[in-house]
């Protein structure tokens, strides 16, 4: 299983170094896993696998950039389908 080592700002479902995840994220390694990330004015809500396991109010500015990751290069991350709609 991944998705619970390492530090818990840094974890799947995590607001990268501001809010860790509050619901367990264990994802099973080789297998899809359904990432709904919603960022509607200043609250960002993470959903996984149809669990909410983040929901954060930002004080941040409203507009960026949306990046993809993996921590090392021995990670080996794939994403499929990916749909990134305007919000009204």
């Amino acid at each position: 299983m991944a998705g619970t080592e390492g530090h818990p700002l840094k974890l799947t479902g995590a607001i990268y170094d501001l809010q860790a995840p509050f619901a367990p994220t264990q994802v099973q390694i080789g297998a899809w896993n359904d990432l709904v990330v919603e960022a509607n004015g200043t609250r960002i809500k993470v959903t996984l696998n149809g669990t909410l396991v983040n929901d954060y109010q930002s004080s941040r500015q409203q507009s960026g950039y949306i990046a993809l990751q993996a921590h090392d290069f021995q990670s080996r991350t794939q994403f499929r389908n990916l749909l990134i709609k305007k919000l009204p």
